[in-house]
Parts: C-alpha cells; sequence; structure tokens
C-alpha cells in the first residue's frame, strides 16, 4: 500500500534529473480536482435556480407588472433565489421588480456621485417579479433547457475523478519518459 502511495501520489518533479525543479505534481492536481468539482456544483446549482425560477415565472405567466407574482405567491422558498436575485447574476438580469428603477451604467454613476442618493434594497419576500417583454425571447430559451439533476452532477463529478485518477496512474510513466529523452 505504501509502495503505491509513493508512486503514483507522491509524485516530486525534484525526482527527475532533468527535468528538476520542487514541484509536488499530486498537490497540484488534487487543488485542481477539488476545483473542478467545486466548480462543476455551484454552476449547476446557479443553472439549476436560473431555469427553475424563469419556468415558474413563466408558468405563473408574470409577463407585466400587472402580472408580477411574488415568490411566496409562486411558491419558491429557497434562500438561495433570492441570493442569486439580489446580486449580479444572469437570473437578476433577466427578472424584473415592479417598482425598480433600471439605470444603465452612466445613469447609475451620475447618481451615485450625489451624496444623498442610497440604493434602495429590495425585499424579496414581498417584491413582485416578473419578466419584461425584453427578456421574454431569452427566457423561452431557458424555458426549454433540460433541468440540472443531482446524477448528472454526480456522473460529472465522477468523470472528473476518473480522469484524474488516469493521470495519476500515467504520470510517472510519462515523466521517466521525459526525463529519458533529456538526457
Amino acid at each position: 500500500m505504501t509502495n503505491i502511495f509513493n508512486k503514483y501520489l507522491n509524485i516530486n518533479l525534484n525526482d527527475y534529473e532533468n527535468i528538476g525543479f520542487d514541484l509536488e505534481i499530486n498537490k497540484l492536481l488534487i487543488v485542481v480536482l477539488v476545483g473542478l468539482i467545486l466548480a462543476t456544483v455551484i454552476t449547476n446549482i446557479k443553472r439549476g435556480l436560473l431555469i427553475y425560477t424563469v419556468k415558474k415565472l413563466l408558468r405563473y405567466e408574470a409577463l407585466s407588472e400587472e402580472s408580477a407574482r411574488t415568490l411566496e405567491e409562486m411558491r419558491i422558498s429557497s434562500p438561495l433565489v433570492k441570493l442569486e436575485l439580489s446580486g449580479e447574476t444572469r437570473l437578476k438580469k433577466l427578472v424584473s421588480v415592479v417598482g425598480e428603477e433600471k439605470l444603465s451604467y452612466d445613469e447609475y454613476i451620475e447618481k451615485i456621485k450625489d451624496k444623498k442618493y442610497k440604493e434602495k434594497r429590495v425585499d424579496y419576500k414581498t417584491a413582485k417579479l416578473y419578466i419584461s417583454k425584453d427578456n421574454l425571447e431569452p427566457a423561452r430559451i431557458i424555458e426549454s433547457y433540460n433541468s440540472v439533476t443531482v446524477i448528472n452532477t454526480i456522473l460529472l463529478c465522477l468523470l472528473y475523478f476518473i480522469a484524474f485518477t488516469s493521470i495519476i496512474i500515467i504520470m510517472p510513466e510519462l515523466l521517466s519518459l521525459i526525463n529519458n529523452i533529456l538526457i
């Protein structure tokens, strides 16, 4: 067992005299794997929230200020949806809030120069949401997306792990080959 660990998981480029710089590849690869898995999970959560919220808004026909709905009316209780709506996200760009002032970048810069200007914080528990006519076509496209499932996410993470394991198994042989070529 120790021999397997030393051969595959304890790879240091300093062990190869012709490559010779101090870098432990195993740690780098593990960090990359963890980063890929985290990025996959976070991206799939954000994508799932986007699809779910847009489908709900379209199902309840919240397409104007008059037909706007609160999250509670649409039976959306996830705090992650509120978090997505409060940031500069794709969901926030698609969904409009009744009474919210939409400013261009230049208009916003002018407003914040005024010391008395305070941005209004939106209370998403009571805010009425809708999809404006300008954003209806992108919303319909998002509605047609397949929903993100936990199984898809797990399978992709498993694929990353298999690729990582394959690289770890091949790496010592590859480094030996490179080391012998550089002689």
